[in-house]
This record gives structure tokens, C-alpha cells and sequence, in this order.
């Protein structure tokens, strides 16, 4: 019998977590763990009450994040948005970040037209993007993912120390 060992994680998953983790925190949801092992993930305990701003900015950053790692910055087409919500409309679609993004967008603005859910799409989108670009908000993003790659999980008191050290959070 054959034993799988994953493969170590790259540096984009790492800041692709590392965004989800930071964003949330911004957003005020209380960080569980973050991990690069497989399946790589950021656990927030969603018990207490947010925004919906708050979940789709969660589940939007990662993507930003890892766009801005490989020194890109790209939105989807509205094509692109309109299958998301298509998919989530017709009961296809999964768990993937921006399954769970359409979803709450969707939630959010029952009998929306394409146009509307677009627009409110956008909106956290931009507030994403503009949040990652700030050079604090980024430094920190950049440190939980080195300590990622380090040490594959962290707590969300590790994250948040982290986090500390260029974010006021309070």
C-alpha cells in the first residue's frame, strides 16, 4: 500500500488563506485557524451575528489576495458573475469562495436582477481590493503567509498577534 503526502504549500495558497484570515479579522469575525494542509482553509466562528458585507469581503479575499501576490489585479466579467449566480440560482453550485460570495450576495438581495446582484458584487469587491492595497493591511496579509508556510497552521490568537503588529483592530 501506497501513503500520499501532500505536496508542501506554495506560496500563493498561503496568501490566499492569509487574505482570508486577515480580511476577516478587519471585518471584525472571530478567527479560529487558519491552515495551508489540505484542505487549506481559514475557520471563523460565524455563531455571532455580521454583516453580509462581512462574509462576501471573507470569502472574496483570498482570490484578491493571491491576484495581488502574482502582481495582478482582475475582476470577473459580468458574464463571469452571471454564471456564478446562475449556478447558485439553479442549486449548482458548491462551496468554493465565490459559490459562498453569490450566495450571500444572493441572500441578501432576494428577486435582484442580474444587473442588481452585479452591482452589489461590486461594491464589497472594490472595498476588497482597496482594503488588500493598503501597505499595512498588505504587510500583514504577507507575514501570516510566511508564518504559514513555516509552521502550516496557526491559531487565531497567532494570526491576530501577527496581525497586531501592523493593524489596529481595536
Amino acid at each position: 500500500m501506497h501513503s500520499y503526502t501532500p505536496p508542501p504549500p506554495t506560496p500563493a495558497t498561503a496568501v490566499h488563506e492569509a487574505a482570508h484570515a486577515v480580511v476577516g479579522l478587519i471585518e471584525g469575525l472571530d478567527l479560529q485557524s487558519v491552515t495551508v494542509q489540505v484542505p487549506a482553509r481559514a475557520a471563523f466562528d460565524l455563531s455571532q451575528s455580521h454583516t453580509i458585507r462581512s462574509y462576501i469581503s471573507v470569502s472574496i479575499a483570498g482570490r484578491i489576495g493571491e491576484d495581488r501576490h502574482r502582481r495582478l489585479e482582475a475582476t470577473f466579467f459580468d458574464h463571469e458573475l452571471d454564471f456564478w449566480s446562475h449556478a447558485i440560482a439553479g442549486g449548482t453550485g458548491g462551496s468554493c469562495d465565490e459559490c459562498a460570495a453569490m450566495r450571500a450576495v444572493m441572500g441578501a438581495l432576494p428577486g435582484a436582477t442580474a444587473a442588481e446582484i452585479r452591482a452589489a458584487y461590486r461594491e464589497v469587491e472594490a472595498y476588497v481590493i482597496e482594503t488588500i492595497r493598503r501597505p499595512a493591511v498588505w504587510w500583514a496579509i504577507s507575514h501570516v503567509a510566511d508564518a504559514l508556510i513555516e509552521r502550516l497552521t496557526l491559531s487565531g490568537e497567532e494570526v491576530r498577534s501577527i496581525v497586531d503588529r501592523h493593524i489596529d483592530l481595536s
